[in-house]
């Protein structure tokens, strides 16, 4: 997040190109004249929304395709593993990550995270009402799609931040710990669900 990194950035990017742009010190003067700006400015851009809607897009597009192929249990597996796959290859949340952690009270922070439960948790609830509605299933009473948005969301960031900082876990039977927690939810959640319990486990 330095100057200085991102002018070697900058400049790794440009390398191969036939005709670079050049990104100097003078630049960053000129553009802003006090350091605190430019932390506002780099904070701003690092918590824009875009990115997430875009990835929203591309989940929900490979949930149609998987649909019409795939048992509702290897759809479940699939998705949440390409979930935390993709979020963990992503330097931008990873930036994001570090950014909450040293500095959770920041105003952008805060309307990030804010954002994130008020406008992209429902779009995630929604798609959830969709597939299940395509294999036939249905939300017991008492919960709401957004109470299981909420804790498929809790159980990928508790996976993420573990995934950070050592190899993502195994469970004895084969499964990941995110779609064996996520299956395990949706066994307590679904009316007439099936045993997912046999499930858990991959596919041998």
């Amino acid at each position: 997040m330095s100057r200085e990194r991102i002018l070697q950035r900058a400049e790794e990017a440009d390398r191969d190109r036939p005709n670079p742009k050049v990104l100097t010190v003078n630049m960053f003067r000129y553009r802003w004249e006090r350091k605190d700006r430019y932390t506002e400015d780099l904070i701003s851009y690092l918590f824009r929304p875009a990115p997430q809607g875009r990835h929203f897009a591309e989940m929900t597009a490979t949930t149609h395709r998987l649909i019409p192929r795939a048992s509702f249990a290897e759809l479940v597996r699939t998705l949440a593993d390409a979930e935390v796959r993709t979020v963990l290859e992503d330097p931008l949340v990873s930036l994001q990550s570090t950014v909450q952690s040293a500095m959770p009270n920041h105003p952008r922070v805060r309307e990030f995270c804010q954002a994130h439960l008020d406008h992209l948790m429902p779009r995630w609830a929604d798609l959830y009402v969709r597939i299940t509605d395509a294999y036939g299933l249905r939300l017991k009473a008492g919960f709401t799609w957004l109470d299981v948005a909420l804790m498929f969301n809790a159980v990928v960031e508790g996976e993420l931040t573990w995934s950070r900082v050592a190899a993502r876990s195994v469970l004895s039977g084969g499964g990941t710990v995110v779609s064996t927690a996520i299956l395990a939810i949706l066994s307590s959640v679904l009316d007439d669900a099936p045993d997912f319990a046999t499930c858990y486990a991959v596919a041998k």
